[in-house]
């Protein structure tokens, strides 16, 4: 979906400010994050809590049906890449997404280039 292309740019102090905003936004992915979309009469909604101590857990409602999932994340603040490891099914499985600031919002991209988002912090 979106694409960040680097390149040689010479840096100036508005840069500086919004890569320091940037970083700050992204260290404090810890807390609950939500997702709402509606469509007519469909409501999709997805809360995620991250949890200091490295786990998550994750609450999918999808008109009056839900989906609770739990797990271990780990976040790499150097390239921005969020990986959640899921323990509450048969077996562990892990998902390393792409993270996208703007804000207070956090977009979630997966391997594939689904989009899940954005994401409101609370």
């Amino acid at each position: 979906m979106v694409a960040i292309m680097s390149g040689g740019f010479v840096s100036c102090g508005d840069d500086d400010k919004e890569d320091a905003i940037e970083n700050t936004q992204s260290s404090s992915i810890i807390g609950t994050w939500t997702w709402i979309e509606r469509d007519g009469s469909y409501t999709f909604s997805m809360r995620i809590t991250f949890n200091s101590d490295g786990t998550y857990r994750s609450i999918i409602q999808e008109n009056s049906s839900n989906d609770e999932e739990y797990g271990k994340w780990t976040y790499d603040t150097n390239d921005y890449r969020l990986t959640l490891t899921t323990i509450s099914g048969e077996k562990p499985e892990a998902v390393t997404f792409t993270v996208k600031w703007q804000g207070n919002k956090m977009t979630l991209i997966d391997p594939d280039g689904d989009v899940y988002g954005p994401f409101t912090k609370q």
